[in-house]
């Protein structure tokens, strides 16, 4: 055999083996294919079985404040009760956003400098000795039966419900006297109107 031959044939040989050593390593690397995604597959599972069987096992602490709107004001027994009657006697036949508005107004003047700091003092603070709620005067205040729709407005501007505008005052246009009357639009900044009640800054 001449020498082309040999190496011809020697070339032809090298190839067969490279060949087939490419071909059993493809055939490996294949093999490990579905091993590593079955391995992943697993470790997957293995964690998310972990941490189902973790919450389902474990005391989990929750915070409830998470849960629960904050209070805007803390109000002693003698003032919720209070701010309950002077409500309910100011906004009898008011729906709940009149009541809500009404109580606001009490809490807009705690708040303020201009006005006593408590609820008690605000709806008994009189003004050259007139009282600045008409049912201190007349006994309402005393004598009113508190509703649920009141205790669950009074309970929702506790928890900072305000529809107010920063209202200081509200008058009855009906109710009113004229002088009265006249005194709350000549003296202040009119805002609103809601249900029998005219809204004042």
């Amino acid at each position: 055999m001449d020498r082309k031959k040999k190496t011809a044939l020697l070339l032809f040989d090298v190839i067969c083996i490279a060949l087939t050593m490419l071909c059993g390593k493809a055939s490996k690397w294949m093999e490990h294919i579905p091993m590593m995604r079955e391995g992943e597959m697993t470790v997957e599972e293995s964690s998310y079985t972990k941490c189902i069987e973790e919450a389902v096992s474990e005391p989990r602490v929750i915070n409830e404040s998470v849960f629960m709107r904050k209070k805007s004001y803390e109000l002693n027994e003698e003032d919720y009760e209070n701010l309950l009657r002077i409500v309910e006697a100011e906004a009898t036949g008011e729906d709940l956003k009149g009541r809500i508005l009404v109580a606001n107004v009490v809490m807009n003047r705690v708040k303020s400098r201009r006005f006593p700091n408590s609820v008690t003092q605000v709806f008994m603070q009189r003004d050259n000795g007139k009282v600045q709620f008409s049912p201190v005067a007349d006994g309402r205040f005393g004598s009113v039966s508190i509703s649920e729709k009141t205790r669950e407005a009074v309970k929702q501007v506790i928890y900072g419900t305000d529809y107010s505008e920063g209202a200081m005052y509200f008058v009855s246009a009906k109710g009113a006297n004229e002088e009265t009357y006249s005194w709350f639009r000549g003296s202040l900044n009119y805002l609103f109107t809601h249900g029998g009640h005219e809204f004042y800054k």
